[in-house]
């Protein structure tokens, strides 16, 4: 899934905004596949100087999914 890839990428919480930018796709389908995760308990939300932050829910899933990332699809 490209938003978990991206997420593994980035390494660390990140904005929505700055993730549909750098995907590149359209609100709504971004808030699909963030809703989705989000009930999998695969991502999580938090507030970071009061801005919506998301991150991995676990480490080691970061970890899994950037190892399994070719190398053209970590740069």
């Amino acid at each position: 899934m490209k938003v978990l890839a991206a997420m593994a990428v980035i390494g660390r919480g990140i904005g929505p905004d700055w993730l549909r930018r750098i995907l590149n796709v359209d609100e709504r389908l971004l808030g699909e596949a963030l809703t989705e995760l989000f009930s999998r308990r695969v991502l999580a939300k938090s507030l970071e100087g009061g801005e919506l932050r998301i991150s991995f829910a676990r480490p080691t899933d970061q970890s899994a999914i950037y190892a399994s990332l070719g190398r053209e699809e970590r740069e």
